[in-house]
């Protein structure tokens, strides 16, 4: 029997080239970027998610978005960055979340970015001053209590003995909430989401734009009342898109059950 994952892994490597990881890629980074303003289409962030990225470099992506205005071009810089961090993430998965990695995280979906450019101090690394999280009217954590915050979070998370999925709702809460870095918070938060699903096996779930506003919501509520139980009713909803958009591929590979 195939599953999820063997479909993803061929001889324990990332099966980069395989039609069901290229969909799921696409999909996954197309509309977590999505939720936090990329202005590309699905068709532009189609062809960036089929390009060679180690024979493609960021003049050359410039190049592609020549006619388009600054914010387009940094938009298509920060979608490839997010690629690429699915890439590392997925290929990477049964590494344990370090502060390390969660910053390794960062620097890899903001290289090349307007972030970059303006002030390189602040990628792949904490933040070290305060910020507005968009979106919420909650306040992230202040900037010099970030890392207390986050070792907090990744020792809490790591003691636990079964993980399921209100594990994960109530890690990306927190994570959502301490908002570590400059920029790219949301993003990194749901790919980190990802990979404790394919640590875990429980089933994994794309964020789409359709659930953003629920998405948000429950974020909003987890900060009122301190509770995840939203988030994770959503999750579960997104879990059931999930498997209806890829059981027919499933199914072509000859997998009489659905994986994890």
């Amino acid at each position: 029997m195939e599953t999820l994952k063997t479909l993803l892994f061929k001889n324990g490597k990332l099966a980069e080239t395989s039609q069901l990881y290229r969909l799921l890629r696409q999909d996954f980074t197309f509309h977590s970027s999505r939720i936090e303003g990329s202005t590309l289409t699905k068709e532009e962030h189609s062809i960036l998610s089929a390009l060679n990225f180690k024979e493609t470099d960021i003049k050359a992506i410039k190049s592609m978005f020549k006619d388009a205005d600054e914010r387009k071009q940094n938009d298509a810089i920060e979608n490839v960055g997010c690629i690429k961090l699915f890439d590392y993430v997925t290929e990477n998965f049964n590494v344990v979340l370090s502060h390390q990695e969660i910053q390794r995280y960062q620097g890899i979906l903001k290289n090349g970015s307007k972030l970059q450019e303006i002030s390189p101090e602040q990628v792949g690394k904490y933040r070290k001053e305060d910020v507005i999280v968009k979106n919420s009217s909650f306040d992230s954590t202040p900037y010099y209590k970030v890392y207390e915050s986050m070792d907090n979070l990744l020792k809490n998370y790591q003691v636990r003995d079964v993980k399921n999925i209100n594990d994960i709702a109530d890690f990306h809460c927190e994570f959502e909430t301490i908002h570590p870095f400059r920029d790219g918070n949301g993003r990194i938060g749901r790919m980190i989401m990802f990979k404790q699903c394919l640590q875990t096996n429980v089933y994994p779930f794309i964020i789409d734009t359709i659930s953003r506003n629920q998405y948000l919501n429950a974020l909003e509520i987890f900060n009122q009342k301190h509770t995840s139980q939203y988030l994770v009713e959503c999750f579960v909803e997104l879990q059931a898109v999930f498997k209806s958009k890829y059981i027919d591929y499933l199914s072509k590979n000859q997998s009489s059950e659905m994986p994890w």
